[in-house]
Protein backbone atom coordinates (compact mmCIF):
# COMPACT_ATOMS: atom_id res chain seq x y z
CA UNK A 1 0.00 0.00 0.00
CA UNK A 2 3.08 2.49 -0.79
CA UNK A 3 2.42 5.45 -2.39
CA UNK A 4 5.06 6.57 -5.54
CA UNK A 5 7.66 8.72 -4.11
CA UNK A 6 7.90 10.82 -6.97
CA UNK A 7 6.45 14.45 -7.42
CA UNK A 8 4.61 15.17 -10.54
CA UNK A 9 5.02 18.74 -11.39
CA UNK A 10 3.72 20.56 -14.22
CA UNK A 11 5.75 22.71 -16.81
CA UNK A 12 4.27 26.22 -15.01
CA UNK A 13 5.22 25.35 -11.87
CA UNK A 14 8.82 23.93 -12.95
CA UNK A 15 9.72 28.07 -14.13
CA UNK A 16 8.15 29.41 -10.69
CA UNK A 17 10.26 27.44 -8.99
CA UNK A 18 13.44 28.03 -11.38
CA UNK A 19 12.47 31.95 -11.70
CA UNK A 20 12.16 32.32 -7.57
CA UNK A 21 15.63 30.09 -7.28
CA UNK A 22 17.48 32.58 -9.72
CA UNK A 23 15.89 35.50 -7.88
CA UNK A 24 17.28 34.28 -4.89
CA UNK A 25 20.63 34.23 -5.85
CA UNK A 26 20.70 37.62 -7.44
CA UNK A 27 24.50 39.07 -7.37
CA UNK A 28 25.25 41.31 -4.81
CA UNK A 29 26.81 44.85 -5.84
CA UNK A 30 28.48 47.41 -3.83
CA UNK A 31 25.55 50.68 -3.51
CA UNK A 32 28.06 53.03 -4.80
CA UNK A 33 28.96 50.61 -8.00
CA UNK A 34 25.35 49.40 -8.64
CA UNK A 35 24.60 53.56 -8.62
CA UNK A 36 27.25 54.07 -11.42
CA UNK A 37 26.08 50.58 -13.36
CA UNK A 38 22.53 52.07 -13.32
CA UNK A 39 23.53 55.57 -14.56
CA UNK A 40 25.46 54.07 -17.04
CA UNK A 41 22.84 51.87 -18.32
CA UNK A 42 20.01 54.39 -18.55
CA UNK A 43 21.99 56.21 -20.35
CA UNK A 44 22.76 53.52 -22.77
CA UNK A 45 18.76 53.30 -22.26
CA UNK A 46 18.19 57.12 -23.34
CA UNK A 47 20.50 57.17 -26.82
CA UNK A 48 18.65 53.93 -28.07
CA UNK A 49 15.29 55.73 -27.06
CA UNK A 50 16.37 58.65 -28.74
CA UNK A 51 17.76 56.76 -31.97
CA UNK A 52 14.84 54.16 -31.69
CA UNK A 53 11.57 56.09 -31.31
CA UNK A 54 10.64 57.17 -34.75
CA UNK A 55 10.32 53.44 -35.62
CA UNK A 56 8.91 52.02 -32.87
CA UNK A 57 4.67 52.51 -34.28
CA UNK A 58 6.13 50.30 -37.30
CA UNK A 59 7.33 47.46 -35.04
CA UNK A 60 4.50 47.81 -33.04
CA UNK A 61 2.20 46.90 -36.44
CA UNK A 62 4.61 44.53 -37.52
CA UNK A 63 5.68 43.02 -34.17
CA UNK A 64 1.97 43.29 -32.90
CA UNK A 65 2.15 40.37 -31.23
CA UNK A 66 4.73 41.02 -28.68
CA UNK A 67 3.79 44.78 -28.79
CA UNK A 68 1.80 44.41 -25.33
CA UNK A 69 4.69 42.59 -23.88
CA UNK A 70 6.92 45.13 -24.71
CA UNK A 71 4.38 48.14 -23.61
CA UNK A 72 4.07 46.40 -20.45
CA UNK A 73 7.85 46.55 -19.61
CA UNK A 74 8.09 50.28 -20.32
CA UNK A 75 5.17 51.11 -18.13
CA UNK A 76 7.19 48.79 -15.78
CA UNK A 77 10.56 50.54 -16.35
CA UNK A 78 8.51 54.26 -16.27
CA UNK A 79 7.53 53.95 -13.08
CA UNK A 80 10.65 52.74 -11.46
CA UNK A 81 12.05 55.84 -12.92
CA UNK A 82 8.99 57.94 -11.50
CA UNK A 83 9.80 56.59 -8.13
CA UNK A 84 13.38 57.66 -8.26
CA UNK A 85 14.69 61.21 -6.62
Amino acid sequence: MGYDSKVKITKSQLRKTIREELIKEAPYKDPKEAGKELEYQLGILGAAIRKHLKHASKWGEKYHRSAPATINMVETLTKVLMKMK
